[in-house]
């Protein structure tokens, strides 16, 4: 991934994968990520945005949230789940 940038009134993100565009939106780390089809780890996408004149962390966050909902129409649901690992047969 390159950026995010921004240069004047544009906000740019390039070659970014899903995973890290809802990163940034929702303050995660990946590994905290549960779920999703299997190209948000593959395709990559390019991200070119007017910002407002004043771009906070948490507007960038409001924006970023936003354009999930309306292109992907992403559906995040905040929380925590138990993960339960379990020993496969190759595992000793």
């Amino acid at each position: 991934m390159i950026g995010p940038a921004r240069r004047d009134d544009i906000y740019q993100v390039k070659y970014a994968i899903m995973v890290d565009l809802i990163r940034m939106a929702y303050g995660v780390e990946k590994d905290q990520m549960v779920g999703g089809p299997p190209w948000i780890s593959m395709y990559r996408f390019d991200l070119k945005a007017k910002a407002p004149a004043i771009l906070t962390p948490e507007s960038t966050r409001l924006m970023l949230k936003s354009l999930l909902l309306d292109r992907f129409h992403l559906v995040a649901r905040p929380g925590s789940k138990p993960v339960v690992f379990r020993k496969g047969p190759l595992d000793c």
